[in-house]
């Protein structure tokens, strides 16, 4: 299990405890998570409804996603930064404005992310959707990055938990 200075809340976020949410920086943030951690048929998940509310914590965020291959129902629960000020979320490609690396997904999540990104410029037709990709790539790799200290080589104890 990795360290708590990197760690997420639990050692599988995808499956927190009861009651307790994946705590993560942005919108853009949850949806990266519910890509990298698909229903356990291995379908992905299809974002159906969504309450963004205050609560006395900070910010909540369920989301009820479908499965697209099986069809099962679930509720996401996400807590977010902004001390229960809804007008204080992130806009809305932003994925973590600060230097703290990810509780939600870890270094080879956010790599395996950057390199779906990369791969499916070639595919697509229009300009803005390939700048749009090459700048979702970039900002994974970024997310990837903050793991790392000066000088490390490779991970380090704590950026690798999936």
């Amino acid at each position: 299990m990795a360290d708590s200075s990197h760690a997420g809340p639990h050692p599988d976020p995808s499956e927190p405890p009861a009651g307790e949410p994946v705590r993560v920086h942005s919108i853009q943030e949850e949806y990266f998570f519910l890509m990298v951690h698909p229903c356990t048929c291995g379908g992905p998940w299809f974002p159906r409804a969504q309450n963004l509310r205050q609560t006395s914590a900070g910010l909540a965020d369920e989301v009820r996603a479908q499965c697209a291959k099986c069809g099962t129902e679930r509720t996401f629960s996400f807590a977010l930064p902004g001390e229960g000020n809804l007008d204080r979320i992130a806009p809305i490609r932003e994925i973590n404005p600060t230097a703290e690396p990810s509780a939600a997904l870890d270094a080879a999540e956010w790599m395996d992310l950057a390199r779906f990104y990369l791969e499916r410029i070639e595919r697509l037709k229009s300009p803005t959707e390939r700048a749009q990709s090459l700048l979702d790539a970039r900002g994974c790799l970024e997310e990837a990055l903050k793991f790392y200290g000066p000088g490390d080589d490779g991970p380090p104890p704590g950026a690798l938990w999936s």
